[in-house]
């Protein structure tokens, strides 16, 4: 007789305290009370350095489903590269210092790109100011386009973080709503895309365009994308490119048109002898420097089924689909 095994997975479940605040607890789960009382049960920690990450640092969807699907700890890329920089090779990193190198040959401009967030799912401060770091002590010219959170992080905080960072050297604001969709909605794409490249004029500063915005209801992951500061220059010819973005499903959308990808429908405009660098590989066909290169992670369960010719089906939400192939 031919057997059936389901894994389901409830994303964004978790075991909190059993007290009313916890909606889980405070509801009556006779489904899942009954499997608990029946069957076999027992906690993960889905956090910290059981998957990988730095102690008590919260996990993520993509995180877990990799654990998961791996069966045993994988380092990430977040504490790879957090230690790259406290030991120093970041700032020799090859690839970092190609970047460098281009812009001071070519007498341009370094565009450092990616999300603004307390939080550490996506990108991290301290992989910003690093770079910040690094191109003022190569006295080299940069520029900071910054996509900005509200998700992870509080919803009117960006305030607070770019007075943080040089003011002359912020460029661009955008809500991540805008830069990060995970969902393939290539018009929202297409609008912090055309501020990067200036095909849309904006004369505005940072902190009085956040101002306005919340003032009209508008948080920090719908704020509009605009070009601010003093230089109003968006990424032009011969300049170099580093989105420092580590987690690459919400990450490659916006470098598809950069680099001409067929994924995307947007119009791209002609850019010459730009460098376009990412901190982690986005997607395997994209041909940019990568910084940091995913550790390849073998004998998953995907691969174990498949090896043992056992016939699997998956079934997802458009923004979990590549998550269940590990």
């Amino acid at each position: 007789m031919r057997k059936t095994t389901i894994l389901t997975i409830l994303d964004g479940w978790g075991i909190g305290k059993k007290d009313q605040n916890n909606p889980i607890y405070s509801q009556d789960l006779k489904t899942l009370k009954y499997i608990e009382s029946h069957y076999p049960s027992g906690a993960l920690q889905a956090s910290g350095i059981a998957v990988g990450l730095p102690w008590e640092e919260r996990g993520s969807s993509e995180i877990s489903h990799l654990i998961l699907g791996a069966g045993r700890t994988i380092y990430q890329p977040y504490p790879k590269i957090s230690l790259s920089i406290k030991d120093g090779s970041f700032f020799k990193n090859e690839k970092i210092q190609k970047s460098i190198q281009h812009v001071k040959q070519n007498n341009s401009v370094l565009n450092i790109v990616g999300l603004l967030s307390y939080a550490n799912n996506e990108s991290s401060l301290f992989h910003l100011n690093a770079l910040i770091t690094l191109a003022k002590n190569e006295n080299i010219p940069f520029n900071l386009h910054l996509f900005l959170d509200g998700q992870d992080s509080p919803p009117q905080s960006a305030l607070d973080l770019i007075e943080q960072l040089p003011k002359e050297n912020i460029t661009s604001l955008s809500g991540r709503y805008y830069s990060m969709d995970e969902d393939e909605k290539w018009d929202r794409i297409e609008k912090c895309y055309k501020v990067l490249t200036g095909q849309i004029p904006n004369l505005i500063d940072p902190r009085q365009h956040l101002l306005n915005s919340y003032q009209r209801n508008i948080t920090d992951n719908q704020i509009n994308p605009t070009l601010t500061g003093p230089t109003l220059r968006p990424i032009k010819d011969n300049d170099a490119v580093i989105f420092f973005n580590f987690r690459e499903d919400s990450s490659w959308e916006i470098v598809a048109p950069f680099i001409n990808s067929s994924l995307t429908n947007i119009k791209s405009i002609k850019l010459n002898n730009v460098l376009i660098s990412t901190f982690t590989r986005y997607r395997y066909e994209f041909k940019t420097e990568v910084l940091f290169e995913n550790e390849i992670v073998k004998n998953t369960l995907s691969q174990t089924l498949s090896i043992h010719n056992k016939t699997q089906l998956k079934i997802s939400e458009t923004l979990r689909y590549a998550q269940i192939t590990y």
